[in-house]
């Protein structure tokens, strides 16, 4: 509620947003173009960008060539990641490159938030083959934007594949298979030139 109220957002309002570096890589630009293209379908929308970065200066003149300035909140660096996650009715991956394994998508399924995701990296993988979120192409804003209305049109819907992904992250990303698969690897690397433990 008080991020929701730092933005202005009604309870009618639609909250997308993406927590990143605002740098080229982290695909916002998509992010926004998608956004302008759904003011009609989705008039009472709002998109928070919650990161700094060297792109910042140009998605702001974006966002204003575009006439949604007033509906994009730019929160700048944040600490309250949860509380920002928590507040947006999806978190958006719209990420060009980089991304390997996005802690954002794991925290947005942990949170029950739905998640709309470009295949980058490990996000297929992380989104159950689309069982838990939205997969698109990288640099894609029409299938971005496609994606993000099909979240909106239903969105209990997306909660329960966004709920069913936050039992999953919670059984699959914990630190004791992280050391355990780490440890395994290891193993496996060390048999391959003939040491044995």
């Amino acid at each position: 509620r008080r991020v929701r109220d730092e933005i202005g957002a009604g309870p009618g309002d639609f909250v997308a947003g993406t927590l990143a570096r605002l740098v080229p890589d982290k695909g916002q630009r998509h992010l926004l173009e998608a956004m302008a293209a759904l003011q009609r379908e989705l008039p009472a929308s709002r998109l928070v960008l919650a990161g700094d970065g060297e792109s910042e200066p140009a998605l702001r003149e974006q966002a204003r060539a575009a006439g949604i300035a007033d509906r994009v909140h730019f929160l700048g660096f944040r600490e309250d990641v949860a509380e920002i996650l928590a507040a947006l009715d999806v978190a958006v991956l719209p990420s060009v490159g980089c991304d390997a394994s996005s802690g954002m998508l794991k925290e947005a399924l942990a949170l029950g938030v739905p998640v709309v995701a470009t295949e980058i990296g490990d996000a297929r993988a992380i989104l159950g083959d689309g069982a838990f979120g939205l997969v698109v192409p990288p640099g894609d804003a029409p299938a971005l934007a496609a994606a993000i209305a099909a979240v909106a049109r239903d969105l209990p819907a997306a909660r329960s594949r966004a709920a069913a992904g936050g039992r999953h992250v919670r059984e699959t990303y914990t630190v004791e298979r992280l050391v355990d698969g780490l440890e395994q690897t290891y193993r496996d690397l060390l048999a391959t030139v003939g040491v044995s433990r």
